[in-house]
């Protein structure tokens, strides 16, 4: 799929302090190797680890600054069919993020971050150089939510990581991680986005000024709570959605589903709130099945987790429709 606009540290809007940290960071050469960005969701800590690790990996930087037009830089923001940077230098950590087989796992990660995503997607690179030479960087989303064994994993490597390499760990619970995670990071605070900066994020995203102006005021400085209120105002077009969704999954062939994902075609807001519509469908089916004992309760939470993962490739900017095409594909394979 076709790569982001390049981001740059100063493209970051509302966050002025912790770019301000971070740039002094790269243009001094002293960007430490472990940092935890921590705040809450939907305030820039993603999108600001993007463009960390194009001034990190960018094969001509200047003064701490990516270029923003090399091969590297394109590859950091170019995404995968389930939201992950095709750079091979830079890879992601998150809950789920991974098919079980690949990492080595019968099940798919439903509680915590596993020690053998650890294991898999970081400590298996470590006795290889980067790919491109530059540098490595990963990022560990919601890092929280490591389980005890996969953040005991990380202890070596966060104290003494090869050279050139780089982990940011975002959290909206920072104070939830193991002391002996926290005592080896830089913790660099995020805040709420002030309305302003929020409303021009919103506009950019092509909303009318007006109802950019209104939402940002009650978002509590949330992209995220933003976005959902503005998925809430086109509800009467969800439920068509998920009715194409559950005719997709009932069809016998491939065909009901590529129909629902070619309708999902650029569609980023109306899918994302069908999607959060559907995930809690599945609650509500768990919930009921549950009280009834009936098989299908886990099949009904086997598809919550597997729809989460789906609205986080959405979050990381992977296409829609790709992202229905693969979810159809997943839910239609369960047992």
């Amino acid at each position: 799929m076709n790569p982001r606009s390049p981001i740059a540290l100063h493209d970051v809007l509302g966050q002025s302090i912790a770019v301000g940290t971070l740039r002094r960071a790269m243009e001094t050469g002293r960007l430490h190797h472990a940092i935890l960005f921590d705040g809450p969701s939907g305030v820039g800590k993603n999108l600001t680890a993007e463009a960390v690790a194009q001034c990190v990996l960018c094969e001509k930087p200047s003064g701490g600054v990516a270029c923003g037009q090399c091969a590297a830089c394109i590859k950091v923001l170019r995404r995968d069919a389930i939201g992950r940077s095709v750079h091979p230098d830079f890879a992601t950590v998150a809950k789920a993020m991974y098919d079980p087989a690949v990492i080595g796992r019968k099940t798919q990660e439903t509680q915590d971050i596993s020690a053998d995503q650890v294991r898999t997607v970081v400590l298996a690179r470590m006795s290889l150089g980067a790919v491109f030479g530059r540098g490595r960087l990963f990022l560990i989303r919601d890092a929280d939510e490591l389980s005890v064994s996969a953040a005991n994993a990380l202890l070596k490597t966060l104290e003494e990581p090869p050279p050139r390499t780089y982990f940011i760990l975002t959290s909206t619970r920072g104070g939830e991680l193991l002391p002996t995670i926290r005592s080896r990071v830089q913790r660099i605070r995020f805040g709420p986005l002030p309305e302003d900066a929020l409303c021009t994020i919103l506009v950019r995203e092509g909303h009318d000024p007006k109802v950019a102006e209104g939402v940002a005021r009650d978002a509590q400085g949330s992209l995220t709570i933003a976005r959902e209120k503005l998925g809430n105002g086109a509800k009467d077009g969800l439920e068509p959605w998920i009715s194409s969704i559950e005719m997709a999954l009932e069809d016998k062939t491939f065909a009901g589903a590529l129909k629902a994902a070619e309708g999902s075609k650029g569609a980023r807001d109306t899918v994302g709130a069908g999607l959060e519509a559907f995930a809690a469908h599945l609650v509500d089916t768990a919930r009921k099945a549950a009280s009834e004992s009936s098989p299908k309760a886990l099949r009904a939470a086997d598809g919550y987790v597997r729809v989460q993962r789906a609205l986080r490739q959405l979050d990381g900017n992977a296409s829609p429709q790709l992202v229905t095409e693969a979810l159809l594909a997943d839910l239609r394979g369960m047992p």
